[in-house]
């Protein structure tokens, strides 16, 4: 490394990849395969910090969680010496760290650890919910293991609308009904809906884990109105899709 570029600060950047322009730039190809004129290796790059002179970036990691999120976390560190980077003086300021979804969304922005040393050679480690790390002080070298929750911080799984709802009659002489609509992307489960008026009072009549169900409480010459939506469960809390569109079914 030269003296000039070494006398620059050094950022925090990640970089998001299709499959395509992964493999483009591990097979070490200068063009991605799917945007002509485009580098492979400047695609999806999303910059985290902007640091003047005076600061650099240190002890960057990055971790991926169980639920489809990123966390990254850098000391920043201040030059006591301006002008004198090369041989290096450097105080550390603080600690950060910053949690995205897969697709560079920000879920949380930069947040300070207080204080709190990372480790430049061994990366932390997630486990349901916690970041755990272990630094030395560099005073004492007294090692201490540190656990961050970030589990507080939840990338929205979005569902698909339910689509499809269609309806048979079990047979001529009873007043059961079968609907059934077609499976939703990363559904756990389904919730259907009923009203014996459109835009009456909707009431869930059921949930299940199938794109199916049998109404077996109907009565004969009455029109109902059924509704469904998906739902998934994402560290306790439900989320839940976009409802279907308005089946009617007259019993009669």
């Amino acid at each position: 490394m030269t003296e000039k570029a070494y006398d620059e600060s050094r950022n925090v950047f990640v970089q998001l990849l299709s499959k395509t322009d992964l493999e483009s730039v591990l097979k070490g190809n200068s063009r991605s395969g799917t945007s002509c004129g485009t580098s492979a290796a400047d695609k999806g790059i999303l910059w985290l910090t902007n640091y003047s002179r005076q600061y650099t970036a240190s002890a960057v990691s990055i971790t991926a969680t169980d639920d489809d999120r990123v966390i990254v976390m850098w000391e920043k560190m201040k030059n006591t010496i301006p002008g004198n980077n090369f041989l290096g003086n450097y105080d550390f300021e603080e600690s950060y760290y910053m949690i995205l979804s897969a697709s560079g969304k920000i879920l949380q922005k930069a947040t300070g650890l207080d204080g709190r040393r990372l480790n430049i050679y061994e990366a932390p480690v997630y486990r349901k919910g916690y970041l755990y790390w272990t630094s030395a002080d560099y005073g004492t070298q007294k090692a201490t293991t540190y656990r961050l929750k970030v589990n507080g911080v939840v990338m929205p799984k979005c569902l698909g609308k339910v689509e499809g709802l269609t309806f048979e009659r079990r047979n001529s002489w009873s007043a059961d009904v079968w609907i059934k609509w077609g499976k939703v992307d990363n559904a756990e489960g389904y919730e259907i809906y009923r009203s014996v008026g459109r835009d009456g009072n909707y009431r869930k009549v059921k949930e299940v884990n199938t794109s199916g169900w049998y109404d077996e409480n109907t009565s004969r010459d009455t029109t109902y109105y059924y509704k469904v939506c998906a739902f998934r469960k994402v560290n306790g809390k439900r989320i839940v899709g976009q409802y279907s569109q308005t089946l009617k079914v007259a019993v009669d």
